[in-house]
């Protein structure tokens, strides 16, 4: 699956739509012993093509991606694909907050507002988009998933993404980027749900792995 990360690179994808790409690529994987003929590269392009569409994503369209991708040496046709769409079926699985992320960052680094702000610490967006996910990724971590029962998964990706920027802040010693308020605004999840939630669950798990990186 190395080339979905090089594609991902020369394209300057969020690291959540390489993550996305690479769950669907593996499910598609396992799936794909039912349909003859379908090549990795396909699938791989295939599951770019969803991750990017799924999370909103419209620098690239598939047309532009078929050509990086013959450029790397992969010949895919159109046909192919849709023969994947056609053919090839996912069970589908209840999402997780996780899977929410590649929504949600996107969604929240889009922002004007927080546009702005990004380019006074960061080269470009895609780099703080990279290093927030691994931070929020980090601190969800610390949230036990059987406390997480009962609540939107979507919400609670929303609020763990204001956590990340939280513990990313303090790592780099910087105010943060954006408020609960933005990202309110920015996912469409209620600011007070927001507040409740990292109240309830981000607080503490914030220390903790902050405590685990000597901040």
């Amino acid at each position: 699956m190395k080339i979905l990360s090089r594609i991902c690179d020369k394209v300057e994808l969020p690291e959540t739509i390489l993550v996305h790409a690479l769950k669907l690529s593996q499910d598609l994987l396992d799936a794909r012993s039912k349909v003859k003929g379908i090549t990795i590269p396909a699938i791989c392009l295939y599951s770019l093509i969803v991750a990017c569409k799924e999370s909103h994503i419209n620098k690239v369209n598939t047309k532009k991606l078929m050509e990086i991708f013959k450029a790397y040496g992969y010949r895919i046709s159109l046909s192919s694909l849709i023969k994947i769409s056609a053919e090839v079926t996912v069970p589908m699985v209840p999402k997780s907050s996780e899977d929410y992320l590649s929504v949600t960052i996107p969604a929240i680094v889009s922002n004007p507002t927080v546009k702005g702000k990004i380019m006074k610490y960061y080269h470009s967006p895609t780099e703080y988009e990279r290093k927030l996910y691994r931070a929020t990724i980090s601190v969800l971590a610390y949230v036990d998933k059987r406390r997480r029962g009962g609540h939107n998964p979507y919400a609670l990706a929303a609020t763990s993404t204001y956590a990340g920027e939280v513990a990313l802040s303090k790592m780099e010693k910087r105010r943060p980027i954006f408020s609960q308020r933005v990202v309110s605004e920015s996912v469409e999840v209620a600011e007070y749900t927001i507040r409740e939630q990292f109240g309830e669950f981000f607080r503490d798990a914030l220390l903790s792995f902050l405590s685990q990186v000597n901040c």
